[in-house]
């Protein structure tokens, strides 16, 4: 059921680049399964809005492996699903590092 890449509109794209276009289908399309398998997808800036943290702190914690990461269309996208289970576990307040470099 897929449609010839060729006579397919896609904006910014020229008709005769089918390379690209099909580049960019293939991405939608495991963008989209993704989406559909793990829910939502937001970027770092939204995850760090909702945990009060900063988008640093969101890509450390996808690098730990607490956080599922994808990239699509250049840019990072996390699981939002992830976003709502760390907003809801207990975690203690991490100690500032001026501060215990004051009390050495």
């Amino acid at each position: 059921m897929k449609d010839n890449l060729e006579q397919q509109e896609l904006p910014g794209i020229p008709r005769g680049d089918a390379a690209r276009k099909l580049t960019l289908r293939r991405e939608i399309e495991q963008y989209e399964a993704v989406v559909a398998e793990h829910g939502a997808l937001v970027a770092p800036l939204i995850a760090a809005r909702l945990l009060g943290l900063s988008r640093q702190r969101i890509h450390q914690l996808s690098q730990a492996g607490m956080l599922d990461s994808y990239r699509y269309f250049g840019h990072v996208f996390v699981a939002l699903r992830d976003v709502e289970r760390l907003q809801f576990m207990h975690r203690p307040h991490g100690v500032n590092r001026k501060v215990l470099d004051k009390a050495s």
